[in-house]
């Protein structure tokens, strides 16, 4: 084993460093280091020379083999020539032995080169800041890993991680021109450096628990030397000479250090960290600690900045070979005006620059929450983005609607891009009982870096026809930007969940009525407490140097999560590769690629004769003749999602002002549905099933150029380029019935088949073009326009210009603004942007039927429309950004008027035309009018302590203004009425009856048909609260959405059937024909009158949600030495839910997606608490 010594720091001009019983005077400040002994110093120690009188530092070493010492070969090492110094207590042998080694050296080492002096030889301290001098140091865990390597940056990288100190002489590891590999992270220092220098002709000794390196090529001086004091030998072989010429001397150095959060003194993974006079970088590691090599000597500027944090910089000075440490405390930026956004921009721009709200979610925001899916990541974070969650069951997507509803017929879900790749933002075909799975959700929450929103036409004009509901762009993670270490990241969570309580209250009324295990609605005896399991491995880093270097993000997650019903479950596995590297100074190739296969179990329910959860909730008055043990056993009903999205991105920078960027990619869906009932089930006694084949590519193309310039002190960027997206759906379904009898069915083994096609190719092109003009790096003013065509377009409608035009003011750089209000920037934007036609809908179409004699023939459709075109969404916005109290408040507002003209409609045609079908037609105009606020302050703020609350609220009014002459629109049927779109109310709104004598005893109902209210919510708040305290954090979420209404055909169907708890007691009234007591209001609302009584359950649906809890741990390294930092999370999910709807769940619906919402006999959002660990090394 190899031993080595240790030098300090260089202080004051001069090296210092620790010798054994060896004592001198404290020297100046301005002492000359040349006239003075080798003096070691350990931090925070008072200075000891090692030797004086011409003596030097010794080091022993006894070659590996060796049978005695003569045999072994001896260096003695001097940082220079000494001058007269103090010695004081040290033992005559010692004296001798110094002397002796010292005169050696002297004679067998040549004198100084022409123009040098003797102190350039001298020996360079890699000291950590938390070094010992304890004599046991080479056994301590090294904590180094790495990979191709110089040495001299691996003998460094060690001293720093390990908290050691090192001494060695830049001329002997110079010598050594060759990188080293060294996965040390768990084993000792000494041992460390028995790999690091296994092929060198260096060694290392100890000398009272300090530690240097030197060369063993030299003459073997006298054993005598070997009885030294304080000397430890150690065995190493013996080292050939080598012929190698003398390195220059080197005029860089090392600057050390660590970044951590400032509130919680938690290390920060990924700060970027660089030299701003040269751009040479490095990205901080798992504890946060960085190594930048090479930094020329003399003052540098170190400067640190993370996405979410307020840059800093301090000014450090490197000696030549010297090493200087810089630690980093980063505060969390209220606002960041030099923040990059990427969404709604040709191109990158600041947030200074940018005249619309873009509202940003940070993976560092999300750190402390229970996350399982990216639909949590953007749960109750964004004010005016309401997410509700359709279904209570695993594997369901939610509805999304961005600055309310602006389509009534094209869709009102925003786009989804992921790292410039356009993908699927519709629902997947939704199941037959009106469950859907959202292609979010197949994005793995862990990959997640940063998500973008923006949210009406002022704002989403460059991406052109589709965008009017907003955009969502999703930015996933990266490599490091310079070579090292790659940075491991591993998550396991382990968590359970449970349904809330189904239906109203329980009394003894209805057990005596209906029997003990009849709670939940009749469901408690199918309810389980599911199980949720997540992993996720994850890498990033760099290798190679120069154009050789490749940045890596290699990701990979499997989960699963079990429904609250046993034959619910959805299983997931995602996997990532994102590449980066420069085959050219200035062209950068960036590459995304990421699969996601999902296996959905679903649960039937919904409106479904032979769904599970209707026949179990309405108890004995269902399809099943109170057999539903039997019934639960026989569902077959799975879903297997598909998902590759892939992307190659090149940034082309021929010069300082030129860039030109090109992204295409590929979004490719593959999903298979298949129901089955066997043959011999209860209500298919002869069997039935049913398949559907779905596919949908997405292409996306988008070319962009951008020029900056300065033209009379005006800083210009001028933009320009194009972008094509087409779609491709091929859906095909078939079903079969009536089996011959029991087996493994298929569609062709059924004596009845019906199957089906659809294949749909659209495609959206524009080119656009954007001038941002900066004023003073103050006042900025954006000229932009997209020009658009569309395959749904009508034929002659030609193409579809969208402008837009922004002001941003950063009126807080202004000498007049007050001092208090320390950030302010005021902004205003108005744009355009739109949505196409659905597919066909432009042409004439006939419908495919059969005549006489089974002979092929088709009918008239829909006459068709030349001129159609897409609807146009107008927006005017203005906002204010600004932050105050040093930074311990900020506010984030905007208000907003959206107007969509031409909105596409449905059009009765005249009949005489031969055409029965509705054209859709150019005829409406909706109106959407709102605000948005997102408040954020810090109460408390010490080391140990900081809490900071926030508070979101929105709200958005809508209006139908125009419905073009076209009679109001119904979007209900015979089982779900009151849903419709009328001129002067929100869209959409529920209309039903309303009792108008409800306290008259013994009377019948008396009803006219009333507004009931919209079925959107149009205000919402987002409450939040995170305390740090030392290394424990707790968080909160909740979220409340109000001013809306919905229909629970639960509990009117129930009523109408006499199982409706707070019904029970009036039904067995009404049954009995005991009503002369009832009043009108009670036989209205526990009636069993099919149609007349519905509007009782329409019911507001005002609640608010507790979101998220969660309490954080990060557990202090010397609990994982060597396994770098490890956290644990208790969270939990949806833990309670306060309302007055009258349902089971305000926040379900049997649409979907879709534009209409109304509840059916669907499972409640459920409870989730969980454990995560998380380990990053």
């Amino acid at each position: 084993m190899v031993r080595r010594l240790a030098a300090g720091r260089r202080h004051g001009g001069c090296l210092h460093g620790r010798g054994g019983g060896v004592r001198s005077e404290r020297q100046p400040r301005d002492h000359d280091c040349r006239r003075s002994g080798p003096v070691m110093v350990a931090p925070n120690s008072t200075r000891r020379p090692i030797a004086s009188n011409g003596a030097c530092l010794v080091a022993a070493e006894v070659g590996r083999g060796a049978r005695s010492r003569a045999e072994a070969t001896w260096r003695c090492e001097t940082a220079f020539p000494v001058h007269a110094s103090k010695v004081g207590t040290m033992s005559p042998r010692l004296r001798i032995a110094t002397a002796l080694s010292g005169l050696f050296l002297f004679l067998s080492s040549p004198g100084p080169a022409v123009g040098q002096t003797a102190g350039e030889f001298g020996v360079v301290s890699l000291a950590s800041t938390e070094a010992s001098i304890d004599d046991a140091v080479v056994d301590r865990l090294a904590n180094l890993s790495v990979r191709t390597v110089p040495l001299y940056d691996a003998l460094r990288m060690l001293a720093e991680v390990s908290g050691v100190t090192l001494a060695l002489s830049p001329s002997d590891v110079a010598r050594e021109d060759r990188t080293v590999t060294c996965r040390c992270d768990a084993v000792t220092v000494g041992e460390a450096l028995d790999e690091l220098l296994r092929l060198t002709p260096l060694a290392y000794a100890v000398v009272n628990g300090q530690i240097v390196v030197y060369s063993t090529q030299m003459r073997t001086p006298t054993p005598e030397l070997a009885a030294v004091p304080g000397v430890r030998l150690v065995s190493m072989s013996s080292a050939q000479d080598k012929s190698l010429p003398e390195p220059a001397p080197l005029a860089v150095g090392t600057v050390t250090g660590r970044v951590v959060d400032a509130s919680t003194q938690q290390p920060l993974t990924g700060a970027q960290v660089y030299i701003t006079e040269n751009s040479q970088g490095t990205l901080t590691n798992a504890d946060g600690r960085f190594v930048l090599t090479n930094v020329p000597d003399g003052p540098n500027t170190v400067r640190v900045q993370m996405i979410g944090f307020q840059t800093v910089e301090q000014t450090v000075t490197v000696q030549p070979g010297g090493s200087v440490s810089a630690n980093f405390e980063l505060t969390t930026l209220a606002l960041a005006l030099d923040e990059i956004v990427v969404t709604g921009t040709a191109g990158q721009a600041r947030r200074r620059e940018v005249g619309n709200s873009v509202s940003a979610v940070n993976s560092a925001d999300l750190a402390l929450q229970p996350i399982m899916s990216a639909q949590d990541a953007i749960t109750s974070q964004v004010p005016g983005m309401v997410l509700m969650g359709n279904e209570g069951v695993a594997g369901a997507g939610p509805t999304i609607r961005i600055r309310g509803v602006t389509s009534m017929t094209q869709g009102n879900a925003p786009l989804i891009y992921v790292d410039g790749v356009r993908i699927r933002s519709e629902d997947f075909p939704g199941t037959a009982q009106g469950q859907s799975a959202s292609p979010l959700n197949s994005i793995n929450p862990n990959d997640i870096e940063r998500i973008e929103v923006i949210k009406g036409a002022a704002a989403t004009t460059l991406y052109g026809t589709e965008a009017s509901s907003g955009v969502i762009q999703i930015i996933t993670k990266r490599g490091a930007g310079v070579a090292g270490d790659p940075i491991w990241n591993v998550t396991v969570t382990q968590g359970l969940s449970r349904s809330p309580q189904i239906g109203p209250d329980l009394d003894d009324n209805w057990y005596e009525t209906w029997g003990e295990d009849t709670g939940d609605l009749f469901m408690e005896p199918y309810l389980r407490t599911g199980r949720t399991q997540d992993y996720n491995l994850s890498v990033r880093g760099a290798a190679g140097e120069g154009a050789a270097r490749v940045d890596y993000f290699l990701s990979g997650g499997w989960g699963d999560q079990q429904g609250v019903i046993p034959e619910n479950a959805s299983e997931s596995l995602n996997v990532r590769g994102n590449l980066g590297f420069a085959p050219m100074e200035n062209l950068r190739v960036l590459f995304n690629s990421a699969y996601s296969n999902r296996d959905i179990m679903w649960i039937p329910g919904g409106n479904l004769a032979k769904g599970f959860t209707l026949n179990v909730m309405r108890g004995p008055f269902d399809y099943t003749a109170d057999a539903d043990t039997v019934f639960f056993t026989e569902f077959d009903t799975v879903e297997d999602i598909r998902q590759f999205t892939s992307g190659i991105e090149l940034n082309f920078t021929p010069t300082d002002a030129l860039t030109a960027s090109l992204n295409i990619g590929i979004d490719n869906v593959d999903t298979e549905y298949i129901r089955t009932e066997s043959f011999g089930s209860l209500l298919e006694p002869q069997g039935f099933r049913s398949a559907r084949r779905f596919s949908n590519i997405n292409r996306t193309i988008d070319f962009q150029t951008t020029y900056n310039r300065s033209i009379a002190g005006v800083s210009t960027t001028s933009s320009a380029g194009f972008q094509a997206f087409s779609s491709s759906t091929a859906t095909v379904t078939g079903e079969s019935s009536n089996f011959a009898g029991p087996g493994n069915p298929t569609l062709d083994t059924g004596s009845q088949q019906e199957s089906s096609e659809d294949r749909l190719d659209e495609v959206n092109a524009g080119f656009f073009f954007q001038e941002l003009l900066g004023f003073g790096d103050r006042f900025f003013l954006t000229l932009g326009a997209r020009m658009d065509g569309n395959s749904a377009f009508g034929e002659d409608y030609g193409l579809q210009l969208y402008p837009k035009v922004s002001a941003s003011y950063v009126i807080s750089d202004e000498g007049f603004w007050p001092e208090f209000l320390e950030t302010t920037k005021l902004r205003a934007a108005y744009g355009e942007s739109g949505k196409a036609p659905g597919y066909f809908a432009s042409h004439r179409t006939w419908s495919p039927t059969s005549a006489l004699e089974g002979q092929p023939a088709v009918s008239p459709s829909t006459r068709g429309n030349p001129l159609l075109g897409p609807e146009r969404s107008r927006e005017l916005e203005a906002g204010v950004e600004l932050t105050a109290l040093q930074g311990r408040l900020s506010l984030d507002g905007s208000v907003y008027t959206q107007r969509t003209v031409d909105a596409l409609l449905e059009v009765p045609q005249d009949p005489t035309l031969g055409f029965t079908g509705a054209q859709i037609d150019n005829v409406g105009t909706i109106e959407n009018q709102g605000y948005e606020v997102n408040l954020t302050g810090v109460l408390v703020s010490t080391d140990r302590l900081s809490w900071e609350v926030g508070l979101g609220a929105a709200g958005n009014r809508s209006e139908m203004v125009d419905m073009g002459g076209t009679a109001d629109v119904f979007l209900g049927g015979s089982l779900s009425p009151g849903m419709w779109v009328r001129k002067g109310y929100p869209v959409p709104s529920y209309f039903g009856p309303v009792i108008q004598n409800p306290d008259e005893v013994g009377a019948a109902p008396v009803t006219e048909e009333e507004f009931l209210g919209p079925i959107y919510p149009t205000h919402s708040f987002i409450l939040s609260s995170t305390l740090h305290f030392g290394r424990l954090s707790a968080s909160a979420q909740g979220e409340y959405q109000g001013g809306h209404v919905n229909l629970s055909h639960t509990a009117w169907r129930n009523a109408q059937r006499g199982v409706w708890p707070p019904c029970l007691a009036i039904s067995q009234r009404i049954q009995a024909g005991e009503t002369s007591q009832l009043t009108a209001g009670e036989i209205f609302t526990c009636g069993s009158d099919f149609m007349a009584d519905w509007g009782a359950y329409v019911s507001p649906a005002d609640n608010f949600r507790l979101t998220s809890v969660s309490l954080n741990y990060r557990m202090p390294e010397s609990w994982t030495p060597g396994f770098g930092q490890w956290s644990a999370t208790l969270g939990a999910r949806n833990l309670f839910l306060l309302t007055d709807y009258i349902g089971l769940d305000p926040g379900l619906t049997q649409g979907g997606e879709g534009l209409s919402r109304h509840e059916y006999y669907q499972l409640p959002v459920p409870r989730s608490l969980s454990l995560t660990l998380r380990a990053t090394f």
